[in-house]
């Protein structure tokens, strides 16, 4: 049997989630990789599925800075491939176009399958520090308002209250990662990979309008992410009455303090 890459790994989170950071960390267990980003069925009005657009390749022997070159295809026995999903509605949808796009990118590549193996990592961060990332990043529009009930419904896939998502897939909780080097060999491990922690302080060029990073920070702690304060971004606004109203959902909270402790506000 014969693969286009060994491993098949989907990022997935919603919006300001960290997923790019833990995207970084995952893309540092390998030398050849290929990503591409927006597999949301929204997609299909942006021709960002498998098939179509450019694919960024990773070689991190040659840019250890963790750069990409855009490749208008993607070619066959990389280490991995690697698609990330940004959820910007309520719910946890896979595109339909994956799947079959997958099929016919092996066959056209003279593959058997697409890939041996696939995860799907789903990346959950504290709702009051990934609020504060999106109202720094966005403002109070859009997800902001509706970010309770999305969170919410990730929290309960993550919790096994809900089983939307495809198997094997692995809850990565955002804040516990960032600060625990046990925890990351846990998801190495989880991965079927050898630990590294090669990819935890890059930080990737990536946003819209020019804005790229994190919310707070930018660019600026490119190479050195470990120094960001992510996991007290909440505190800026602690006191903002939009932050307030949104927190103030009891659902999200019961949710919040089951995964991630009690938080002081």
């Amino acid at each position: 049997m014969s693969y286009v890459a060994d491993k098949e790994i989907h990022v997935l989170g919603i919006q300001r989630s960290g997923q790019h950071g833990v995207l970084a960390w995952i893309l540092g267990h390998f030398n050849q990789v290929y990503f591409k980003n927006g597999m949301t069925p929204q997609s299909d009005k942006h021709d960002r599925c498998i098939k179509d657009g450019s694919w960024w390749h990773f070689d991190l022997d040659k840019r250890p800075d963790f750069t990409w070159e855009n490749k208008a295809e993607i070619n066959s026995d990389m280490d991995a491939i690697i698609l990330g999903t940004e959820y910007v509605f309520p719910n946890i949808p896979m595109n339909p176009r994956i799947e079959p796009e997958k099929a016919a990118l092996a066959k056209a590549l003279g593959k058997d399958e697409f890939s041996k193996e696939r995860h799907y990592v789903y990346v959950l961060r504290s709702p009051y520090n990934q609020l504060a990332s999106w109202i720094k990043w966005k403002g109070k529009v859009r997800l902001a308002k509706r970010f309770a009930q999305c969170w919410i419904n990730g929290a309960e896939e993550a919790l096994g209250i809900t089983d939307l998502l495809p198997h094997p897939k692995i809850f990565l909780y955002q804040d516990k990662w960032f600060k625990d080097e046990e925890y990351r060999k846990e998801i190495s491990e989880k991965l079927n990979l050898p630990f590294s922690d090669r990819g935890l302080n890059a930080v990737l060029k990536v946003g819209r309008n020019r804005t790229y990073g994190s919310s707070f920070d930018k660019m600026e702690y490119k190479g050195n992410a470990q120094k960001m304060n992510v996991t007290e971004r909440w505190k800026e606004f602690k006191d903002d009455e939009f932050f307030k109203s949104v927190m103030s959902n009891e659902r999200l909270r019961e949710l919040s303090e089951q995964i991630f402790g009690r938080f002081p506000v």
